[in-house]
Parts: C-alpha cells; structure tokens; sequence
C-alpha cells in the first residue's frame, strides 16, 4: 500500500513538473536527416527549405501586391492531392544583423590590419551606427511531404513521438518529395524570385535560430544525425531532438515562455481580417514606430479536398439554431467561397501566429512588445487575436521556421488567390547577402551592395544628383567600401586596390586624407590627392607606353584616336575623309619612324642625371649613336626597370612629332594611294592638323612633352583637374574637361590593360623583346588579381563629347575581364549617353527629379509609376535619417529596384562633406587640432556630420549684436566660436 501511495505521488509530482515545465525534448518534431536536404519527421514527414531572397521585378509601391495571386499557380499542383503542406515563416531580427555586421567588422579589421591601414575606430564607429540602424529579414518556405500512413492522424493534434519510432519512407514518397522541391524552386524562379535550396545545415540553423535566437553561429555540421540508412531506430543521444532542447524551458504564465536566454511570447490568428490589407503595410506600421522590435510570423496552409468543404458546411446548417446570428454569417461565408472560386482545389486550410521575444530579465519590456505587436496586428484589416492561449509554448514552437506542419492557429477556409495577399512573398531583398557598403530600405532592413559582383554581366555604375543631394559623399563611400572590403581583395597580395578618382575639385580629398591618416609613415605616398597644374613638372605624355613596348596596344592606340580627335576637332573641320582613319594611319607610322629599326630618338648625356650616373655604374658600353631604346633595354637588363621606365619616356613620340611625320613629303601621297581619298581634301585635312597640333603645343604644354608627372607608388589617387581646365585656351569647356579626364585615365591605368594574351602577341609581333616577357606576365597576373576602379565626377563636364563617351563604353565592355569597374557621377540622366545607361549595371538616383528626366530614365529601365512617384516627390536630400535614393540594379536574374537610405557615420560625414560651410569648419579645425583629433572633436560635438545650421545661427546673432553697438562681437569670427567650443570638449 505505500509503495502504491509512493507511485501514486511521484507520478502526480511528475504529471505537474511536466505541466509547469514540459519537455522541450518531448515536443520537438524532428528527427533525423534523410538526405543533405531533407529532414524526416517522427511521424514519417519529409520536409526540405527554401530560402526566399530578391524579388527581381520593376520597382512597385511597397504594398503592391499585384503579383501575389499568381503564386497560386506554383502551390495549386501540390495541395490538390492532400500529400503536401506548407510553412511560410517571416522573420525580422535586428539581433541577427548585429552578428554578422560585428563578424563582418572583424574580418574588415583584420583585413585592414594586413595591409597596414589603423581604422579600427572608423570600422567600430560603422558598425555601432548600421547595429543601431538597421535590422534583418528572413523569408523560409518549407514544404512537407506526408508519409502516407500518417497522413490526416497527427494533423490536429500535437505528437506523441514516445509512442512511435521513424517511419521508413517508401522508395515512391522520398522521390516525389524531391522532384517537387525542385519543381517548387523552378517555378519560384520563373516568378521572379532569387531563392536557394537550404541544404541539412542550414535548415536545422534556421530551426535553432528560432528556438535560441542569441545562438547565431551557425553550427559545423549536423549530418551525423543522419539516419536513413539506419534500420535502427535513432538512440536518445543521437537524435536531433535531443541535439536541439540543450536549454531549459519554463512557462512563465499564460502567454510568455523562457527557453534559453530569451523570454518568449506569442499568440494566433482566431478571426481572419474583415478586408483584405498587404503583409507590407503591417510591416510598415511595425517599424514606423517600433523598428527595434523582433517578430516572427507563421502561416502554414494545405489543400483542402471537396467533401471535407461540404461536411463542414452541412455541420453549420445542422447546429445552425445554437447560434444563429453568427452561423448565419458563416453560411454567408461558404456561399462567398463558392461564388468566388471557381474550383474548390482553390480553397486553403490557412493559419497563422505570430511571435517576438527579449533576453532574459527584461519582461516588462517583453509585455509592452508583445502589446504593441498585438495591437498592430489587430488593426491590420480588423483581425481578431486569441487573447490567452492554452499551451504558451505550443504556441511559441509552431512560429519556429521549419518546425512541422502543426498549428495551434484555429483553422481557416480561404480562397487561396486572396489569402496570398496577406503572405510576406512581396518584400523585397538584396541580391547580395553581404557587400562592400550597407544600404537601409525605408523599413530600416540592411540592403548590401557589391561593386564588381558576378551577379551583374557588366560593371559601370552612375550616380545621379544635382548638388547637395549626398552624390559625392555616396561616391566617397563607395570608393571607400572598396579600400575596406577584404573579400574583393586578392588573398595572395595584401595591398590597396588600384583606384583612380578623376574629379573638377577636391570632393574626393576627404577619402584619401582618411587612408593617409590611416596608412604607416613610410607608406603614405600610397593614397594621394593630386592637383593637375600647366607646369612643366606635370607634364604627362599620352603616347607613352607599357614599359618595352614598340607600339601600343590596340586599347591604347584607340584612346590616342580619341584623344587626338578631340584635340583637332572644331566646327571648320568639314570634310567628308575619315578622320578616325587618318588618325589611325598617323600613330602608326609615328611610332614606326621613332622605333629603333626607324629613326630612334638619340641618347645625349646631361639630359637625365639619374640615366648618367646609373649606366656608368653598369658599366653601358654606349657609342655617339646610342638611342634612349637601347639604354632602356641595358637597364631593364641590369635589374632597375624603374630607371629603364624613365630612360623610355625619352625614346616614345610626343605629340611635336606628330607634326615631323605629317610634313613627311610622302604622307600624303601614301593615304590618297592606299584608301583611294582626293588628293585635295587630304591636303586641306592635313594643314589643319598641322595648325591643330602647333596650337595644342602652344595652348596646352603638359601634353606636348615627355612625361615627368611621376605617380610613384600611389595605389589610391584622385585628381583634380579644376585648375587646368580653368587655364586651357583654345579649347571649349566639354573639350577641355574630356582632354582632362582622358589624359588622368590614361596616366593612371595605363598597365591595367596590358593581359597575358596581349604580351604574348606582342612579342611574336616583334613590338617587344623576350627579355620583357616574364616582367609583364607577373604584372598581369597581380592586376588581374586586384580591384581596379576608375571613377569620374562631374562628368557632365565632357558628355556631349562623342570621344570620351566611346572610350568609356570601350572600357565597361572589356573591363570586367580585366577586373576593371567604372562609377560615372553627374547631375542629370541626360549627361549620360545612351549606350552608356544601357551598359549600366547601377545607377543610383539622388535628389527629386524633373518629370522629362523621369520619362529618359523609363525608356531604358522597368520603372512603375510608384519609382517615378518617388523620383519626382520622395528624394529630398540628405536628413537626420541618411540621403534618400533610388537604386536601380540589373542582375543577370532581372532588374531590382528599390528606394533606399545611405547613412553613414560622424567621422564619414564630416570628411566627405562638400558643404562650404562645413568645408571652411573642417579646414580650420583640422588645422588647429590636427586631423585624427579635429575629426574625433567634430564628430562628438556635431554627430549628425554637419555644422552649417549652427554656423549660420551665430553668424546671425554677431551680426545682430553688431547693429545694436556691442564691439565686443567682432573680435571673434563664427569658427573661432566654435574653435573654442572644441577645446573645451573632452573627448576621451
């Protein structure tokens, strides 16, 4: 009797443990891994994961849902059947974002710590402002095949996996489980969606990020749970129920749940909405007020047979007089569905809950959550919410993605065209998960962007935006992400990219001043700002060329085309001959005449010191006819390919030689003869050449001389070309700024376009020695391997100029084998020719727009009337939330569109600001308190990167002090004010 009454009591004590605290174990539907895809359940269901990302389509307003029923088609095969049913699982977590923007810092710290760059504040200061700003969205569509002994017992009711053991899945049911995955994914991607299938690691990842969302390192590999092969049934140590309820659970009361390290609550769907209103718009509301708040929702549907239709109907009908109000309208509800389906295989058995949760300790905060999602939810079309729920943590496990087709959601009948309206299938995602720099969508979810993926065919980007709309701090940025990001770098040589920025200014100074500040002594010659000046020291060559090269190469020799062109080009130029043609002929012979088996240029000792002094140490055995290519040659031979550079600049043709071969009396007879032209026409093209090229010498010395504009070991240079343009005569202003921007392209990347291939040619062209061979075929291979960016601002300065639009669509055509990324920035769509939008892979819009550069923009990209809304009313300029634009990315999967925010942080700002009066503050305070420290000052008293308001403020004030006779005002200009203010703040 006693050992009774002891029974008794240990099984009532435990009966009441597992109501207080059931187990996790026992509640979790999973049991082993069937394939790298696919997980089986304890009942015998299988079920595999999709992970939806982009949706690449023109860009519609955020609650556009347009598209969503024609989802039907791609569900409809499976759920006629009753063998298939479906979880689509919305997840929102800045926690998430959190962890891989702190990884991804991380790698970018120690990334810059290899090359040498101390930004470990600049990347800390980043991180905290996107961990603060921005949050993550998360998508999964898990299908499941139910195993045919199963089907419909386990359906309602929760499992009882003690009293069974995994089911053998028949031969039939796991290969059909796998062909419609795959049907699944194909019929997603044909809709216009940029999804993967989720292998065995990542889908128990996704599960045991929903139990343990402070979990986020993603486990090395689950596959030892697999047990198809295994006639055994799984052991209780070696099954992924018991892998995966590591933490404890306690239910706190009625609606919250601890489990691990976070408190959970949760509730369901019990009255579906009286109108119909997009996922997006609860979306919107949600992060309108409270974007901080994480949640999660589930909704789970399957087919629904005729007859069960017709049995629930006539259930109504028969106990109609229990109620007859509400039964009433439920019947009205059954006639609706009929009237309004045209087959029954369109109605869906639909359910949904929702979820959020905290970290331990905060469950005031939990509740006021919890409220606040409770009551956006409810206003979303007027739903109704189970206010208490009778197993909280049921409840809690059935939003946990890929979890098990169970519900504790009451069931609901819909018609499936409509009920897809309320899914979270029309948000929209990156087609990059990570990226060189971070965007934020109005809804605050991170958007990354890679420059130079292999997502998009070509890689030119444009930004446009008038001044003042953060262009050119979203310039800097970019140029800047691409310094930082490590994943674009060659692993094999850690060093800076290769970019060059070609600008009418110093807009770009902040960037390098950073990388300068940033780089060691010794090393900080490697990012400079230059300023191009008509001075003899800047000289720059353009018919120079790779370093024992004899002619160039056919790149090359087209940039000279084009650069001659439009250096003789006016309108008195009209002849119907070929000037491109005639062009071509001249370089030719120009570099046949000056090679050392023509009239090589002759060596003349006194002419470069450097020369002298290296080949007498060599020992240079020359003679009174020695040429600058010989004494090259010798000292590429003697190791100093630096020297040999220099000695060759001598050798190469200059553009006053160009006039020697055009007065050569044979020129002219050898066109008329080999093109068939008129001997007249040539004549008078010919002469204007000649007055062409004597007044390019006169009117624009730096290009008339050998070179002695020296890059030395610059890696990251931007070149302000202001000066001169503002000094060329001669020449209009689209001519002058193309010359420019051509000639700083020229001497910056002049070797990027020297490949494997070309030297190979080259050489079995006899236009270079062999010695060179193994000299250029490591160069190319090391460019190959490296990033190389050319960007050009104010590019409407040369638009209209048809030579430098043709180099540049040459570039972004054979660029990207080379490595070679191209960002073009101007004020309006019509600078840009064209050929060069089309060849577009980016183009970022800043600033509101007129409604005839909206109508270009339409004819060459996929834009709805919501994107032209929005280019003409929504982008206002930079605010305190960050510069709104309008990103429009052609992928090979489709072209995504998308408004968008840049924020960045204090130190950014302030360094790529281009206001005048916070230019006049920068200076001024970087002079006084040095750069790192001026910069850390005005960070921490202006945060939102600019002073102008307060400038302006106090500089009203003195002037209104002024008029009313206090003296003492004009002692102390406004930036002396604000000086002062700096060296009483402490920023330790």
């Amino acid at each position: 009797m006693l050992s009774f009454m002891a029974g008794l009591t240990d099984g009532l004590v435990k009966l009441a443990g597992d109501i207080a605290n059931p187990s996790l174990k026992d509640m979790i539907p999973l049991e082993g891994i069937e394939d790298n895809r696919t997980i089986c359940l304890k009942d015998g269901t299988l079920a595999s994961m999709i992970n939806l990302g982009a949706k690449n389509d023109s860009f519609a307003d955020n609650s556009s849902t347009e598209y969503l029923p024609q989802l039907r088609y791609c569900f409809l095969p499976f759920l006629k059947h009753g063998q298939h049913s479906f979880e689509v699982t919305f997840t929102r977590s800045p926690e998430t974002i959190r962890e891989t923007l702190k990884t991804q810092m991380e790698i970018r710290s120690k990334r810059c710590l290899a090359i040498g760059l101390n930004l470990e504040s600049l990347l800390q200061e980043q991180c905290r402002l996107h961990c603060e700003e921005l949050t993550q969205e998360t998508i999964l569509l898990t299908m499941y095949t139910w195993s045919p002994l199963t089907k419909g017992k386990n359906q309602g009711s929760n499992y009882e996996p003690d009293k069974k053991v995994p089911f053998p899945q028949g031969e039939n049911s796991y290969e059909r489980h796998l062909s419609m995955m795959d049907c699944l994914a194909r019929d997603l991607a044909s809709k216009g969606y940029t999804m993967s299938l989720l292998d065995a690691n990542q889908y128990l990842y996704q599960v045991r990020l929903g139990l343990y969302p402070h979990l986020t390192q993603e486990p090395s590999s689950w596959m030892q749970y697999r047990n198809r092969d295994n006639n055994q049934p799984t052991g209780p140590y070696n099954s992924l129920d018991w892998e995966l309820s590591r933490e404890d659970v306690h239910i706190l009361d009625q609606n919250l749940v601890a489990l691990g390290d976070n408190i959970f609550g949760g509730f369901d769907i019990d009255l579906f909405p009286e109108f119909i209103i997009p996922f997006n718009d609860l979306i919107q509301a949600i992060s309108a007020s409270h974007p901080e708040i994480p949640l999660r929702c589930s909704i789970k549907f399957d087919g629904l047979k005729p007859h069960t239709m017709k049995v629930k109907e006539q259930y109504v009908k028969f106990f109609g007089f229990t109620n007859p109000v509400r039964h009433r309208n439920i019947r009205s509800a059954f006639e609706l569905l009929k009237e309004d389906e045209a087959t029954p295989d369109d109605l869906i058995r639909f359910r949904m809950g929702f979820s959020t949760w905290v970290a331990r300790g905060e469950e005031k905060q939990l509740r006021q959550n919890l409220s606040f999602l409770r009551s956006s939810v409810e206003q979303w079309g007027n739903i109704s919410t189970d206010r208490i729920t009778g197993d909280p943590l049921a409840t809690i496990l059935c939003t946990v993605p890929g979890f098990g087709p169970i519900s504790t959601a009451p069931e609901v009948l819909a018609p499936m065209g409509e009920s897809l309206n309320l899914f979270p299938l029309a948000r929209k995602a990156s087609p990059w998960s990570m990226g060189e720099i971070l965007f934020r969508t109005p809804d605050g979810v991170c958007w990354p962007y890679q420059r130079g993926s292999e997502l998009q065919n070509s890689w030119i980007e444009i930004l446009i935006g008038s001044s003042g709309t953060g262009k050119s701090v979203a310039l800097n940025a970019l140029n800047l992400g691409s310094v930082l990001d490590g994943s674009s770098l060659d692993l094999k040589r850690v060093e800076l990219p290769k970019m060059v920025i070609v600008d009418v200014g110093n807009s770009s100074k902040g960037l390098i001043r950073i990388l300068q500040e940033a780089l060691p002594n010794g090393r900080k010659n490697e990012a400079v700002h230059l300023t191009f000046k008509l001075l003899p020291k800047n000289t720059i060559n353009p018919f120079d060329l790779p370093l024992g090269f004899r002619k160039p190469l056919s790149n090359h020799r087209q940039f000279l085309i084009n650069f001659i062109s439009i250096l003789v080009k006016d309108h008195s130029l009209n002849t119907q001959i070929d000037l491109e043609g005639i062009l071509g002929v001249l370089i030719e012979k120009t570099y046949e005449h000056y090679s050392d088996w023509g009239s090589p240029k002759r060596y003349y000792p006194g002419e470069e010191e450097i020369i002298d002094h290296l080949l007498e140490q060599t020992d240079f055995t020359g003679s009174d006819h020695s040429t600058w290519w010989e004494v090259a040659d010798w000292l590429f031979g003697q190791g100093h390919p630096r020297e040999a550079g220099l000695a060759q600049t001598n050798a190469v043709p200059i553009l006053t030689d160009l006039i020697q071969v055009l007065h050569s009396p044979h020129f002219a007879s050898m066109i008329c003869q080999e093109d068939g032209k008129n001997e007249s026409g040539v004549g008078d093209l010919i002469s204007h050449l000649q007055i062409r090229f004597s007044e390019a010498v006169r009117d624009f010395p730096i290009i008339t001389n050998t070179t002695k504009f020296d890059l030395g070991d610059a890696r990251v240079m931007a070149i302000d070309v202001s000066e001169v343009l503002s000094q060329i005569k001669g020449l209009d202003s689209q001519r002058s700024s193309s010359l420019m921007f051509m000639l700083a392209r020229h001497v910056a990347i002049r070797n990027w376009e020297v490949g494997e291939e070309e030297v190979l040619s080259m050489v079995e062209k006899e236009d270079l020695p062999e010695n060179y061979i193994e000299f250029h075929i490591q160069r190319a291979k090391s460019n190959r391997g490296q990033p190389k960016v050319l960007c050009i601002d104010e590019y409407h300065r040369a638009s209209s100029v048809r030579e430098i639009n043709d180099q540049l669509i040459r570039d972004a055509r054979e660029g990207r084998k080379r490595n070679f990324r191209i960002t073009l920035a101007s004020q309006l769509v019509n600078d840009f020719d064209p050929k060069i939008l089309n060849l577009a892979s980016t183009v970022l819009v800043f600033g509101n727009q007129l409604p005839n550069e909206v109508k270009d923009l339409r004819k060459l990209f996929p834009l709805a009337s919501a994107a032209e809304e929005i280019l003409v009313h929504e982008l206002t300029g930079p605010t305190t939330e960050g510069s709104p634009l309008l990103g429009i990315f052609r992928t090979k999967e489709g072209t995504v569109v998308q408004k968008l925010y840049l924020k960045l942080s204090s130190d950014e700002l302030w360094e790529f600001s281009t206001t005048a009066e916070d230019v006049l503050l920068r200076e001024h305070v970087y002079e006084t308190f040095g750069v790192t420290d001026g910069r850390n000052k005005l960070s921490k008293r202006f945060p939102t990167g600019t002073a102008r308001e307060k400038l302006l403020n106090m500089k009203f004030r003195v002037e209104e002090e002024r008029r009313e006779g206090n003296k003492s005002a004009g002692n102390f200009s406004v930036i002396d004010k604000v000086i002062k203010e700096l060296y009483a703040l402490n920023i330790n």
